[in-house]
């Protein structure tokens, strides 16, 4: 006798194929959703680089300007001061357009050639400027500056502000 030793054996695969598939589904849904979302931030990313060239070119424009106008005005800074120990020695800084010019000292009550010398440097500075709007600044009310100083300052500046149309008192 003789037995069958060959047995048919008969492996169902059914359900590996559907976990196959449904795996594959997932990881497909995620590709989709990922996908999505890169798109979303790429877009966003384009419309930020759109922005930021709009305001490169505003950048630019104003740049430009800022050139024209820097040519157009400039600036007279004057800031006068006193010691406090001794109050009849005081000091006059001149800022003329953006260079510092030597500074002017008064001492004792004989202050008027010095105060013409300042008034010179100022107009000489207007007169070099033609065309030009001069905007000029004082420290008005500063407790660093004496009020008789100040006060012959300031008719200095308003004289000029008169004299020209291209001259402005700032304060």
């Amino acid at each position: 006798m003789k037995r069958n030793k060959s047995r048919d054996i008969i492996i169902d695969l059914t359900s590996l194929l559907d976990v196959v598939f449904i795996v594959l589904m997932v990881v497909n849904l995620k590709s989709t959703a990922l996908q999505q979302v890169a798109e979303e931030k790429l877009a966003d990313a384009n419309s930020q680089i759109a922005s930021a060239e709009t305001a490169q070119e505003i950048y630019e424009a104003q740049l430009d300007n800022l050139g024209v106008a820097k040519d157009l005005v400039t600036t007279v800074a004057i800031v006068s001061t006193y010691e406090e120990d001794r109050p009849s020695t005081r000091h006059i800084a001149i800022n003329l357009g953006g260079v510092d010019e030597e500074p002017i000292e008064l001492s004792g009550s004989n202050t008027g050639s010095k105060f013409d010398e300042l008034e010179k440097r100022l107009t000489d500075f207007v007169n070099d400027h033609p065309g030009t709007i001069i905007v000029m600044s004082l420290n008005q009310g500063d407790e660093d500056i004496l009020y008789r100083d100040e006060k012959q300052i300031m008719s200095i500046l308003e004289k000029l502000e008169a004299s020209s149309d291209f001259v402005r008192i700032n304060g």
